[in-house]
């Protein structure tokens, strides 16, 4: 490798990934990633991570009491782990600017519960305001998920002696499966192309 390329990095990485476009449903990861290269621009590149999602459903029910509107949302919760790995090749644009292009593959386990969302906004046509947002979690309903992801991104990289900085963004390939008890057992399977998953990631060069 080139002198002001070490073939062993460390570091860490955060990202987050909006699945629409209110916001509503955001997945949240904190990871720690380990680089290693025998070879100039080419990586191989282990993480794990903690990751955090919210997933909020359409109303199921609207209730109106004077200028007030009402609306019943369920929502779910999940917190759990990601072990993973992939590649990365990178190519000199400007001095010490890189970019880069990697594919990652990584296996998590997540587990939560639901909540029912209750958000009160003002019934009038001339505005459209949110008063309150309250959450009320469900004692009795629980979710679990086994997931299974790919990952192909684009980067970017300042490169300096014994750092590096990166932003890069991917498209979220998933399959899950999902066991939820809500009034019955419903055992689900996804698979599904989610938004751009944007992240982070600040490396130290051993």
């Amino acid at each position: 490798t080139k002198k002001n390329e070490k073939s062993h990095q460390l570091g860490v990485y955060g990202e987050i990934l909006n699945m629409n476009t209110l916001n509503l449903n955001t997945a949240r990861v904190l990871g720690f990633m380990y680089k290693y290269s025998k070879k100039e621009n080419y990586f191989k590149r282990l993480h794990i991570g903690y990751i955090s999602e919210q997933s909020v459903n359409n109303p199921f029910y609207y209730e109106i009491v004077n200028d007030t509107l009402s609306q019943y949302r369920l929502m779910k919760k999940e917190k759990g782990m990601y072990v993973g790995g992939g590649f990365e090749v990178q190519r000199n644009f400007y001095k010490k600017i890189y970019l880069y292009a990697s594919a990652d593959l990584r296996l998590g386990y997540t587990q939560g519960n639901f909540a029912e969302r209750i958000e009160l906004k003002t019934n009038n046509s001339n505005v459209n305001q949110t008063i309150s947002i309250n959450d009320y979690t469900l004692p009795n309903y629980k979710s679990s998920s086994y997931r299974l992801e790919m990952i192909p991104n684009i980067g970017v990289k300042l490169n300096l002696k014994k750092i590096n900085f990166a932003i890069e963004s991917g498209i979220n390939i998933r399959n899950m499966y999902m066991i939820e008890h809500t009034n019955k057992i419903n055992n689900l399977y996804v698979f599904d192309i989610l938004g751009m998953r944007n992240r982070i990631v600040l490396m130290y060069k051993l």
